[in-house]
């Protein structure tokens, strides 16, 4: 089932999956689409974002291979690897 809502994630792309629009989707209730994405978000596959609509706070769920922050990561770590014998400290800076 998690491979399932990773694939909708991936299929959303950057603009991302609300719980709503996933529960919807998969045909579950609201609850179960809520244990399933913060299922993915503990194991590091996907990121939840919050966007302001008006009033309200939604949270958007991003496959962590599409969400900006792994793609800085990804590069710096490339860079520390290129560029230095000890890349451990590039890695350590990606994280701050």
């Amino acid at each position: 089932m998690l491979k399932q809502v990773y694939d909708h994630l991936d299929v959303a792309g950057k603009a991302g999956l609300t719980i709503a629009e996933l529960a919807r989707q998969l045909g579950l209730q609201l609850l179960d689409g809520r244990i399933l994405l913060r299922n993915l978000c503990r194991k590091g596959l996907a990121v939840c974002t919050l966007h302001d609509k008006g009033k309200a706070a939604i949270n958007k769920y991003v496959s962590y291979a599409l969400s900006v922050n792994s793609i800085v990561i990804i590069i710096v770590i490339i860079i520390g690897f290129i560029s230095s014998s000890s890349p451990s400290s590039y890695l350590y800076a990606a994280f701050l």
